[in-house]
C-alpha cells in the first residue's frame, strides 16, 4: 500500500486542451470506459464529441482529468460554448474517484457551467446543498441566450400537452422548489428536463 507522501507525489491533475492529441490518446480508453459506466443509467452519452473515442479526442477540446500513478479516477470534460462549458463528468466509481469529483463541484460552480439532468441533477443538489445551488442555477430565458438555442420552461412544456419520462417526473416532484429553473430542451431527440447551473461567460485558458 502507498504511504501518504507516495500517494500525494503520485496523484495529480492534468489540464488537456485541443492540442494535447498524444496526451489524450493515452486516457481515452480508461475516460471513453468511465463516462460510459456514469451515463448508462441516462441512456448513454450523446451529442457531439460523444460519439465514438475518436469523436471525443477531435471536438472535446478541454479535459480536467485526476490521475492516480496511470490510473484516472475522475474527469470533467468541457467545450467552449457561451463560456467554459461543462459537459460531460465521471469518476472510476471508487471512493478515492468519487471524492475527487464531489469535491471539484464547487469550484466548477464558479468556472464554469453546465447543463444537469437526471441523476446528475440530484447529485449536484445534494453534494452543494439546495441552498447554495440554487445560488448558481440559471433560469431559462438566460440559458437560451447562453446556448442560443430554444429551451421551453417545463411548466411551459407541460401546459402545451409535453409528457415527462419517469426519471424527469421524479426529478420535477422531488425538486419542486427549483422547477423555475428547469426546462426541455431535445437532446438525442428525446425531450430532456434540465436545470443549468454555474458561471457562465469565463473562456478556456
Amino acid at each position: 500500500m502507498l504511504s501518504f507522501t507516495q500517494f500525494i507525489l503520485s496523484e495529480s491533475y492534468r489540464n488537456l486542451f485541443k492540442d494535447d492529441i498524444e496526451q489524450k490518446e493515452k486516457y481515452a480508453d480508461q475516460v471513453w470506459d468511465m463516462l460510459q459506466a456514469a451515463y448508462k443509467s441516462m441512456g448513454g452519452i450523446k451529442g457531439s464529441g460523444f460519439n465514438s473515442k475518436e469523436d471525443m479526442i477531435k471536438n472535446i477540446p478541454f479535459w480536467k482529468i485526476n490521475v492516480v500513478d496511470v490510473v484516472v479516477k475522475c474527469v470533467v470534460m468541457y467545450k467552449d460554448k457561451g463560456g467554459r462549458k461543462l459537459v460531460a463528468s465521471a469518476s472510476d466509481n471508487t471512493p478515492e474517484g468519487l471524492k475527487y469529483l464531489s469535491d471539484s463541484y464547487d469550484a466548477e460552480m464558479k468556472r464554469s457551467f453546465g447543463e444537469k439532468s437526471k441523476r446528475a441533477l440530484g447529485h449536484a443538489i445534494k453534494v452543494l446543498g439546495g441552498e447554495y445551488a440554487e445560488n448558481f442555477m440559471i433560469e431559462p430565458k438566460e440559458v437560451s441566450r447562453i446556448l442560443k438555442k430554444d429551451v421551453t420552461p417545463v411548466d411551459e412544456y407541460l401546459k402545451k400537452g409535453g409528457e415527462l419520462s419517469k426519471d424527469d417526473a421524479f426529478t420535477y416532484d422531488k425538486y419542486s422548489e427549483y422547477r423555475k429553473y428547469m426546462y426541455i430542451r431535445e437532446i438525442g431527440g428525446s425531450p430532456t428536463l434540465k436545470i443549468t447551473f454555474g458561471t457562465p461567460g469565463l473562456k478556456i485558458t
